[in-house]
């Protein structure tokens, strides 16, 4: 019988929904939510939130099709955060960093701008680099917090992005006969442009998580005088 050899291979074979994903994630309101973005004519941006031990909560996506980025931060982002989640304000805001770019033809201000100018201040992310990219969901995804995963995502509000992490965020293999090799990036569909903005966003925080790990334990003095003994 010959060998099967697979088409595809996912981007994140760390990815257990069983442990990865909560039927729904109630937003801690009063705490910043955190907004991360994907531009060209398939924008997309997902909701964060980071709670108090450093659990990273996917709880909203969003996704436009054949729209700019002020259209899709006008009419879709803005009014749906303002609805659901009214008593958070907006803390990190980042974006594709090839979004930093002004456009001369079609748009007065890049994209980043664009979102700067609706009052969303956005930063691009620190790389557009694959490898940290992915490299910070594979370490999200293999953490655990209190015993608890580092990084879960909202079955309610995020469908396409656990349907990306499952099935549709892959390697294309590569036709070379006799041996199974995949190409070095994944394959480019509607799941990658929400998979980007959840890449931005592991960038910040597994950077931060690694870096709360590093820094040194402060030292507590034990010395009571009341306890001394002479």
């Amino acid at each position: 019988m010959p060998r099967r050899i697979r088409t595809r291979w996912l981007v994140y074979p760390e990815f257990n929904s069983d442990i990865h994903v909560v039927d729904d994630i109630a937003a801690i309101q009063g705490d910043p939510i955190h907004l991360f973005w994907d531009f060209g004519l398939t924008p997309a941006c997902t909701v964060f939130q980071i709670s108090e031990r450093g659990q990273v909560r996917l709880l909203k996506e969003f996704q436009g099709e054949d729209m700019g980025i002020r259209t899709f931060a006008n009419n879709i982002v803005i009014p749906q955060i303002q609805s659901l989640f009214p008593y958070c304000k907006i803390g990190f805001s980042d974006g594709d960093p090839s979004g930093s770019a002004r456009d001369d033809v079609m748009e007065e201000l890049s994209c980043i701008g664009e979102l700067n100018s609706l009052g969303i201040v956005t930063n691009p992310a620190s790389t557009n680099n694959l490898a940290p990219r992915i490299g910070g969901v594979k370490y999200l995804l293999n953490t655990m917090i209190d015993g608890k995963p580092a990084f879960i995502i909202s079955r309610k509000g995020c469908p396409k992005s656990i349907k990306g992490f499952s099935k549709d965020y892959y390697y294309k293999r590569v036709s070379i006969s006799g041996e199974e090799r995949y190409k070095d990036e994944p394959c480019k569909n509607m799941s990658s442009h929400i998979q980007d903005t959840i890449q931005y966003a592991a960038l910040r925080f597994a950077a931060s998580h690694i870096i709360s790990l590093k820094s040194p334990v402060e030292k507590v003095d034990m010395f009571n005088p009341v306890m001394r003994i002479f």
